[in-house]
């Protein structure tokens, strides 16, 4: 019997539901069959795992000590927190974990510093990028002095791209699972010059997009908002109803209680990603850390799962938006926004995803159509006026297809040949109508498979050039 029970204990021990790891779901046949044939159960499947609290002392591993989301300790980082800090890239105060300045090979993965928790690391969106707001509003005064600019290309068009620091707050954080961060990592898109390497190869195959990513892939954009009338040290109602953390305001460098109003997860599942959005519901009606934010009705609630996308509001997962999973937790009070699996719909109409706070101002968007314009230039084929900034490489705009470089001086659209025609955004001007499928097509940008953290983030291995 002694002997029996000796061998029994290990195999308790290894089958244990607490030692057994979780696993992360995304990149299985299972997976990919799910985002496809049911997008809005898949992106809860994945936010179920993506918060759980994670693991200690180590990165992307959920804590098997707790059953489910709905069992957590306050102020500690869920599984999303610990993967890797893409975010957060400065000339003078770098923070992240993948685009160095300048720009040096990541850790690998199982060496990402996770010896203790730490408190979110925020930042502006690329949108309040001082080089990219630099390199746009020389754009605009050219444009404003050049009278044989394209009449539908004006300096206000230009706007909304890069909002003057200060309008976009730093309240932002991006995060790339180890999937995602080992394609970067072995493939050298962490710097400019890698990147430029990948799109030289792209060229000379004859492909259009320089790295293909493994359908493991994920990336997430979160954004958090100080949680009013909160102290760090003092209950505060808030703090039941919101993921929060202890976070240092940039805006003033105290410590305070800010709570998470939207996340955005992407996942290489589908060929196009897998696009998902999720926000609390106070942002839909301007209340709590959301009080400057509300919905606009144009990207509205939409979940199979939860009923708010059918009549009655009951789903086979929740009603009225509230997943039964999350029930009796802050989570409940998160909202599948949408999901996105495909430019158009089977009835032809262009398909709409955006959240009130991310896309505040222009809520009638597409993640899939603008993440679809991530892209690389070689320089050789867009000429810099001077040495690249910080911004490091030539991307192609989305606003009314105009070329525009972002370390530098704007190149004019007959240089490039921007056609206002989608089939040839990324196309010389050489090409004067459409190609077919068999017709040869050589273009000026090559798609990062629609990450915009690449060319936004990356900066150069020379640090005087950045």
């Amino acid at each position: 019997m002694r002997r029996l029970l000796a061998l029994l204990v290990p195999l308790m021990t290894l089958t244990s539901p607490l030692s057994a790891q979780i696993i992360e779901p995304g990149g299985r046949p299972e997976d990919i069959a799910l985002a496809a044939s049911n997008p809005d159960e898949y992106a809860w499947r994945l936010f179920l795992f993506m918060n759980r609290q994670a693991a200690p002392k180590t990165a992307g591993v959920a804590d098997a000590s707790k059953s489910d989301i709905k069992q957590y300790d306050p102020d500690r980082p869920v599984v999303w927190e610990t993967w890797a800090f893409a975010s957060g890239g400065s000339a003078t105060n770098n923070r992240s974990e993948v685009f160095k300045y300048p720009a040096t090979a990541p850790v690998a993965w199982k060496d990402l510093d996770r010896s203790e928790p730490k408190e979110p690391v925020l930042s502006p969106s690329f949108k309040s990028n001082i080089a990219v707001l630099q390199a746009t509003t020389r754009l605009r005064s050219a444009l404003r002095a050049n009278p044989a600019s394209p009449p539908a290309v004006r300096s206000g068009d230009v706007s909304v791209f890069a909002a003057p620091v200060g309008v976009r707050p730093s309240d932002q954080e991006v995060r790339m699972n180890e999937s995602t961060y080992n394609t970067v990592r072995s493939k050298v898109l962490y710097s400019v010059e890698g990147l430029e390497a990948a799109a030289q190869k792209a060229k000379a195959s004859g492909a259009t997009s320089l790295v293909t990513f493994e359908p493991a892939s994920k990336e997430v954009k979160a954004v958090w908002r100080p949680l009013p009338d909160c102290q760090v040290e003092q209950p505060c109602m808030q703090k039941d109803r919101y993921h929060w953390r202890v976070v240092t305001n940039p805006g003033n460098n105290k410590k305070e209680v800010w709570g998470l109003v939207a996340l955005h997860i992407i996942t290489k599942d589908l060929p196009n990603w897998f696009w998902s959005d999720f926000g609390h519901i106070d942002c839909e009606t301007a209340q709590s850390a959301c009080d400057s934010h509300t919905s606009t009705g144009e990207s509205p609630l939409r979940d199979a799962t939860t009923g708010t996308s059918v009549p009655g509001g009951i789903g086979p997962s929740g009603k009225n938006g509230k997943r039964n999973e999350t029930l009796g937790s802050k989570w409940e009070n998160y909202r599948l926004r949408g999901t996105q699996i495909a430019f158009i719909s089977a009835e032809g109409r262009p398909t709409i995803l955006s959240n009130p706070v991310i896309e505040d101002g222009f809520q009638k968007s597409s993640c899939i159509a603008c993440h679809a314009r991530a892209t690389v230039a070689l320089r050789a084929d867009v000429p810099f006026g001077g040495k690249f900034d910080s911004s490091g490489i030539a991307v192609f705009s989305s606003l009314n297809n105009y070329a525009r470089n972002l370390g530098s001086a704007p190149v004019p659209e007959e240089a490039i040949g921007m056609s206002n025609e989608d089939c040839l955004q990324f196309l010389p001007k050489t090409v004067s109508a459409c190609p077919t499928d068999r017709e040869p097509k050589v273009p000026v940008y090559f798609q990062s498979d629609f990450l915009w953290s690449l060319p936004f983030r990356a900066f150069s291995k020379d640090k005087e050039s950045k």
